[in-house]
């Protein structure tokens, strides 16, 4: 019994540190419509802002006036420079997130049926 709690006290903090979240700063935000489900989105002029982005394995937390809490509940899926995942928000409704790269540039896009928004991110080490 002694050498089993040391055990799983270090297999607990193995894992948990294995999980850790990313954390990143939102530098520009844009809005963004689609007129009808299957076109382009449109996307406003960029504003400045800034807002602390939390991104783990299945989760991604948007720090804005109001806390924005996406759950991933599929696996991701190449999407040109992104990858796209089905996703939950904290009222229950689907959207699509998108978390890419794209000429050095990090950023993420939460994507429902008629509107959108996109942050581009700079990473925090």
């Amino acid at each position: 019994m002694k050498k089993i709690i040391p055990l799983l006290v270090l297999l607990f903090l193995s894992i948990n540190s294995f999980c850790q979240p990313s954390f990143a700063r939102a530098f520009e935000f844009h809005l963004g419509f689609k007129p009808t489900k299957d076109s382009k989105i449109t996307w406003s002029s960029g504003s400045e802002v800034d807002i602390l982005v939390v991104i783990s394995e299945t989760t991604l937390k948007i720090y804005s006036s109001e806390i924005q809490e996406y759950r991933m509940v599929s696996d991701g899926v190449e999407f040109g420079s992104a990858k796209r995942y089905l996703a939950v928000d904290k009222d229950g409704l689907q959207c699509y997130l998108y978390l890419g790269n794209t000429e050095g540039v990090i950023y993420t896009i939460i994507e429902y049926g008629d509107y959108a928004w996109m942050y581009y991110l700079n990473p925090n080490d």
